[in-house]
């Protein structure tokens, strides 16, 4: 029997483990969808081979009367025909079954018809990151190996979603996808770039165009042979923006975690790196420690203080002809938004659990 992993099992299961194309040029043909659910015992069986905690495994179907749900499993419904590639197969198989996982593309789509639009993208920029999950490391945060490529990239979902058609959640999966970027080396970075980044009207500060981990050249003099020396310098996260004046402005953000408590090493490695960048043209750089992150009031300062970086105006700003009190009013409800959006995505949350 055929099974066909999906939704949010096949996402923690891509985050947990090598990208299983990785080095492989082999598509799976498969055009349609299994149409039977497998049983529930089956279903365990296939939990226990994908080695996951998860207490209910997620599949997915072509026929609506082949679907079943229990305490250890439930089924999803897609009908139309699938694009080359959209299934891929596993090496490990358990008892008497063919075991494939979603392609990472087919997940995001999957999660997008499921979740928030601002959820989806953070299941977006986990799909495309470079970091797993790994328990048995300090944080429980691993750096993928330089063999082991991100599960999948913007520019793949993109070409996925062409292909695919307009079919639930793909309407969805587009909008998130603008806010996703490639290239985020942990959790917290993905979710302080959807923060930071996304529209007023979906909870974010709007600062900007966002990069994760750019590699940035900075000149610091002159070698022995008179040429220029460079030193390479890769904050977490890059925004970019043009400012009233019409300059464009970079601000580099770095979060460490471990610095609340900062030692002379700290403080003198963040002078340093603030005088290297310094060395930029209209270019700011921020050390954020975790009180900054996790108290949003404190917080939300920093987003200022980084708008003001890049030259920006406020926003939200009073419009012309707006009375004090509506405007008092749009701002509140604004600050209600980024205060759900930072408390789902930046901060310990539920949400973030899921992952």
């Amino acid at each position: 029997m055929d099974i066909v992993v999906s939704h949010i099992t096949a996402f923690h299961w891509y985050l947990r483990n090598a990208n299983p194309l990785r080095g492989s040029s082999r598509q799976c043909r498969m055009r349609r969808l299994p149409p039977v659910a497998p049983s529930a015992e089956s279903a365990r069986d296939a939990l226990l081979s994908l080695s996951l905690s998860d207490e209910c495994l997620n599949v997915i179907v072509s026929c609506e009367s082949g679907r079943r749900s229990s305490e250890a499993l439930r089924s999803h419904l897609y009908s139309d025909n699938l694009p080359p590639g959209t299934a891929v197969p596993l090496d490990f198989l358990p008892p008497g079954n063919r075991l494939f996982l979603s392609s990472p593309e087919f997940t995001f789509l999957q999660l997008a018809a499921t979740y928030p639009l601002e959820q989806a993208a953070y299941f977006g920029f986990a799909l495309c990151s470079s970091y797993r999950i790994d328990e048995w490391t300090p944080g429980g945060i691993a750096l993928r190996a330089q063999d082991d490529p991100s599960p999948t990239t913007t520019r793949k979902i993109a070409t996925f979603l062409d292909r695919i058609g307009p079919v639930r959640g793909s309407a969805r999966a587009r909008r998130a996808l603008t806010y996703v970027r490639d290239n985020s080396f942990s959790p917290m970075e993905s979710g302080l770039a959807l923060s930071l980044g996304m529209p007023l009207r979906h909870g974010g500060f709007n600062l900007g165009n966002v990069t994760m981990n750019p590699t940035i050249k900075i000149r610091t003099n002159k070698n022995t042979q008179g040429g220029s020396r460079f030193i390479t310098r890769r904050p977490d996260i890059l925004i970019e923006a043009k400012g009233r004046d019409g300059i464009v402005r970079r601000v580099a953000i770095d979060y460490d975690s471990s610095s609340f408590h900062a030692g002379q090493v700290d403080i003198v490695r963040d002078i340093e790196r603030r005088n290297e960048f310094a060395a930029l043209p209209n270019f700011t750089h921020f050390s954020l420690a975790s009180p900054q992150v996790h108290d949003f009031n404190q917080y939300q300062q920093t987003a200022i203080r980084i708008r003001r970086a890049l030259g920006k105006r406020d926003d939200p700003s009073r419009k012309a002809g707006e009375a004090q009190a509506d405007f008092e009013a749009r701002r509140t409800a604004i600050w209600h938004k980024q205060f759900a959006l930072w408390s789902e995505v930046v901060r310990p949350s539920d949400f973030r659990r899921l992952e």
